[in-house]
This record gives C-alpha cells, sequence and structure tokens, in this order.
C-alpha cells in the first residue's frame, strides 16, 4: 500500500504542472479534470497510506505537493487571465513562503482554499456542463471522509490560527 501511495502522491505532483497548461490555455474541460483527479489521488493517497503497515516515502511531502497543485493553479489562472498577477503573487508571497519557512499546514490550507475558489468561480462562469464535476468531486470525498474532515482537516486550520496569537503559543509582537 506504501508504493500505492507514493504513486498517487507523485501523480498528484505531475498534475499540478499539467494544470499550469490546462488553465493557461483555458482548457477549461482539461482544468476540471484535472483538478478532480488531483483531490481524488489526495484522498486516495492518505487512505492507502494508512492502510498500510510500512511508511511511505512520499508521506512526509504530501502537503508540500498539496500546496504545488494550489500554486500551481494559482499561476495557471493568473497565465491565462482569469486572475489578477497581485492575487496570484499575494497570495504564494503572503501564504506559499511563509507555509515553506515555517511548515504550518494553515498556510497552506489557506493557500489551496484561494487557489480552489479562484478555479471553481472560472469553471462555473466558463466550463458548461463539466463545471459540475469538481463540486461532485467534492461532495464525494466529503461524503466519503466526513469523519477524517471534521475530526482531523477542520481543527487542524483552525488551530493553526491560533498559534500565531501570543497567548496561544505565538511570539510576542
Amino acid at each position: 500500500m506504501a508504493l500505492t501511495a507514493d504513486i498517487l502522491t507523485a501523480a498528484r505532483g505531475l498534475i499540478a504542472f499539467t494544470l499550469i497548461a490546462s488553465l493557461a490555455e483555458r482548457r477549461l474541460t482539461a482544468t476540471a479534470v484535472l483538478i478532480s483527479l488531483a483531490w481524488l489521488t489526495d484522498l486516495l493517497d492518505g487512505r492507502a497510506a494508512r492502510a498500510g503497515s510500512t511508511e511511505t516515502r512520499l508521506g512526509d511531502w504530501d502537503l508540500e505537493v498539496d500546496t504545488l497543485v494550489g500554486a500551481a493553479v494559482l499561476l495557471g489562472l493568473q497565465l491565462g487571465g482569469a486572475i489578477p498577477p497581485w492575487l496570484m503573487w499575494g497570495t504564494l508571497l503572503l501564504l506559499g513562503i511563509p507555509f515553506l519557512a515555517l511548515r504550518q499546514p494553515t498556510l497552506a490550507m489557506a493557500l489551496q482554499a484561494i487557489a480552489y475558489a479562484s478555479v471553481l468561480k472560472l469553471l462555473w462562469t466558463d466550463a458548461g456542463a463539466i463545471r459540475w464535476l469538481p463540486p461532485i468531486t467534492i461532495a464525494a470525498i466529503l461524503f466519503i471522509d466526513f469523519e477524517r474532515f471534521r475530526t482531523i482537516t477542520l481543527p487542524a486550520f483552525f488551530n493553526g490560527f491560533l498559534e500565531f496569537l501570543p497567548e496561544r503559543g505565538g511570539e510576542d509582537r
């Protein structure tokens, strides 16, 4: 199972680079399929890793690969003219670089949220019937993994914000 998890994580990394091109060229059908595949590989690699008895090689890089997908979406959206440069650069500088320096998951999740909201808006506005694929994918993932989302992902996201507050363990300001 560890090999399967690693293959899915690596595939998501490759999808990130493909997303740049599909968004830059405004191939929205391909984008809808690729973003859905990226999300599904994230769901499945985690499940495969937890099901295995051995440690994965890429497991420690999972959040970095997820963040790479978000950064790739932002870059592709900007190259395709769907978002202004300030949004891409601002998000990468204010969330991406601090994430790389601090390894704070909340920063990565916020970057991804901005990227995914932006791509969903583009797809919903311009993609026709395929626009339903990513929301259906999100719904399916939530249905399958809701307990994990509720008990692990959401608390990690919100607790990450608290770490930046001085009285909750952050630095004195």
